[in-house]
Parts: structure tokens; C-alpha cells; sequence
């Protein structure tokens, strides 16, 4: 058990160092120093300065860049190495994750950091409270960590450069599934309407081909596909500084009762576990 903390140590301290991380920090730094907000039309994508603005964009990038960084470690024979030194798949694999993970979930803690410390830098109103605000964060940091145990177990189980592509493609489809769903269950306006009321080009699609308000079956449908996908949910989080308790209850498929999307915290856990166990199982039976 020592061992394989220090080696889970020795890991998160090396993602965290890469440059990997470290582009990623400095993507979403830039993106508040300079109040930057936009469209990234080829993914469908937005990103900004305010409260959960950048969680689509940060689950594109851990999927490109920790993808890439674990598929570097097998094409390095690093991982080969730290057999030798007698590390069995099984401690490699949760090193790997656990590093992973804490990577990932920092990342939505810190954008939360910036976005707090810009406001209060130029004195300006929040649009939420602090309270909100990191438990609103807390619950996409569970969202970001599923998605960073699916993107570990991919690349330990496919180990080469197509688990990079697999792990981009799912995180852009997913995303844009969530976007139609969300838009649908949202009454479209409160989600891709800007405070001036003028809408923006690229969600006219949206508007378009969504134009009436939701069946109570449809909802609970829509409910349900957001709640059993992180990267619904990522998309979720566009919405949720607008949300408000009484839209809440309708936006839950099976906690409704409760300020938060606490639904949420429970699903990923349990597909957090599902998922790890599932590549313990596998990687059993394999060698690295």
C-alpha cells in the first residue's frame, strides 16, 4: 500500500508539472485576464470569463492533452520500465488514475479560483454566491472526474494513438448531443440567449428546430440522458448560473427535492466505480 502511494504521488506530481497541465492552466488564465469569451464553431463549443463558462472547454482538452500524455508514457516504454521495477498493471493503472483525476478536478476548482479573484479584483457584482459557487463546482469537479476515468481506462486498454482519437471524438459528440438536449429541456432562450436578448448565429439552429416547450415524457427523458452522461452534464453547466429552484425541480430526474443537482454527484460515482473496476477486471488478463 506504501508503494503504490508514493507511486500515485510520484505521478500526480509529474501530470501536474507536464506541459500538458500546464497549457491547459495557462489557456484558461489567459481566457480571464483578458475577459475573452467566444464560439469554437467546427466543435460547437463555448468558453468565457464567467461563472462555468470553461467546463466544455476543459473536457475537449483533458481529452486531447491526458489522452496524449498517457498514450506517451506506453510509447516511451515508461510504463514498461515501472514493471520492471515491479509495479503490477493494476497499481499502474490506479496511479495513472488517481494522478488523472486530481489533474482534472483541479483544473474546474481553479477556473472557479479565477473567475472568483477577476471579480473581486474589479469590484464587480458575482452572478452567483460563493456558497453556490463551490458547490456548484464541487459537483462538476465528481462530472470531470468520470470523464477522466473514462479517459484513462480507454488508453490502458487500447494503448496506442487511436484511444487519443476515440477519447476527442466521444467527448465532441457527447457534448453536442448534450447541447440539443439541454437547449430542449431549457426552453432554449435561457441557455443561448445573451443578457441583450440577441441571439447568436451559430444556436439558431437550436431555435429553429426546438420550438415548443417539452412533454413532461420528454422531459424526464431528456432528464434522465443528461443525468447518466458526464458530458451532458458538462454541458449542463452552461445553464446553471441562470437556473433557479423552481426550474431546478423540473431539470432533476430523480433528486428533485434539493437546490442542487446532488443526482449528479451520485451517477458519476457510481460510474466512476463501474468504470475502474471494469478496467481492473480486464487488465487482469492483460499485459501491459
Amino acid at each position: 500500500m506504501t508503494q503504490l502511494f508514493l507511486l500515485m504521488k510520484a505521478e500526480t506530481k509529474r501530470i501536474i508539472l507536464s506541459l500538458n497541465y500546464l497549457s491547459i492552466i495557462a489557456v484558461l488564465l489567459y481566457i480571464h485576464i483578458t475577459r475573452s469569451y467566444g464560439w469554437i464553431p467546427v466543435f460547437k463549443l463555448s468558453y468565457g470569463y464567467g461563472f462555468l463558462d470553461n467546463n466544455l472547454l476543459i473536457c475537449v482538452l483533458i481529452s486531447l492533452s491526458f489522452s496524449a500524455y498517457i498514450i506517451k508514457e506506453f510509447k516511451t516504454r515508461t510504463i514498461q520500465n515501472k514493471i520492471v521495477l515491479g509495479y503490477n498493471n493494476i497499481e499502474l493503472y490506479l496511479s495513472s488514475l488517481i494522478a488523472l483525476i486530481l489533474a482534472s478536478a483541479s483544473l474546474v476548482f481553479l477556473d472557479m479560483i479565477f473567475y472568483f479573484f477577476d471579480e473581486f479584483l474589479r469590484k464587480e457584482a458575482l452572478s452567483t454566491t460563493l456558497v453556490n459557487g463551490v458547490t456548484n463546482t464541487f459537483i462538476f469537479i465528481c462530472t470531470i472526474s468520470c470523464i477522466a476515468t473514462m479517459i484513462c481506462s480507454l488508453c490502458y486498454l487500447i494503448r496506442t494513438k487511436i484511444a487519443v482519437l476515440l477519447c476527442v471524438i466521444i467527448s465532441i459528440i457527447s457534448l453536442n448531443t448534450g447541447r440539443t438536449h439541454v437547449a430542449t429541456l431549457t426552453a432554449y432562450y435561457s441557455l443561448f440567449t445573451e443578457v441583450n436578448q440577441e441571439i447568436s448565429d451559430d444556436e439558431t439552429d437550436l431555435l429553429e428546430n426546438y420550438t415548443a416547450k417539452p412533454s413532461k415524457e420528454l422531459e424526464m427523458n431528456l432528464n434522465r440522458y443528461i443525468c447518466i452522461s458526464p458530458y451532458e452534464q458538462c454541458y449542463f453547466s452552461t445553464y446553471l448560473p441562470f437556473e433557479s429552484y423552481e426550474e431546478k425541480i423540473h431539470h432533476s430526474y430523480f433528486v428533485k427535492n434539493c437546490r442542487y443537482h446532488i443526482d449528479f454527484i451520485i451517477i458519476d460515482g457510481i460510474l466512476l466505480i463501474l468504470l475502474s473496476l471494469s478496467t481492473i477486471l480486464l487488465l487482469k488478463k492483460m499485459d501491459l
